[in-house]
C-alpha cells in the first residue's frame, strides 16, 4: 500500500475518530427532541424546582416543559432527578439515536471499500 492510495483511508479514519463523538451528541439530542424524559425534577442554580418533560435543544441547552405549558431553557442547574423508565424502549423506537452513528460508520466502510477496490 503506497502512501497515495492510503490517504483517503488515513483522512476516513481521522474523520470517524472525530465523526462518532458528533453523531452520538446530536443523535441523543434529536431522539431527546422526539422522546423527551417525563417526570423529571431540575433544580436550577437559583434553587427553583421544575419538574416537566427534559429535552435538549441542538445548543445543547436543557429544555423543561411544564404541564402548564412553559418551556425553561437553562444550561446551569444544581441538579436533576427522573425515574428509570418502567419499560425500555426498543431500538426501533430510538432510531434518531443511532441513526447518526450508522451513517458515519457506513461512510467509513465505503471508503475503506472504496480504497481496497481501487488498488486491485
Amino acid at each position: 500500500m503506497t502512501y497515495r492510495r492510503s490517504w483517503p483511508l488515513i483522512v476516513a479514519l481521522v474523520l470517524w475518530w472525530f465523526g462518532m463523538e458528533v453523531a452520538m451528541k446530536y443523535g441523543g439530542i434529536w431522539d431527546s427532541q422526539a422522546n423527551p424524559t417525563k417526570g423529571a425534577t431540575v433544580v436550577l442554580s437559583d434553587g427553583q424546582q421544575l419538574t416537566g418533560a427534559l429535552s435538549r435543544t441542538w445548543s445543547e441547552d436543557w429544555v423543561l416543559s411544564t404541564a402548564d405549558e412553559i418551556d425553561f431553557t437553562f444550561r446551569d442547574f444544581k441538579y436533576m432527578q427522573f425515574a428509570a423508565p418502567a419499560e425500555p424502549r426498543g431500538l426501533a423506537s430510538a432510531w434518531r439515536s443511532w441513526l447518526p452513528v450508522l451513517l458515519v460508520n457506513g461512510l467509513l466502510i465505503a471508503v475503506v471499500l472504496g480504497n481496497f477496490r481501487r488498488q486491485r
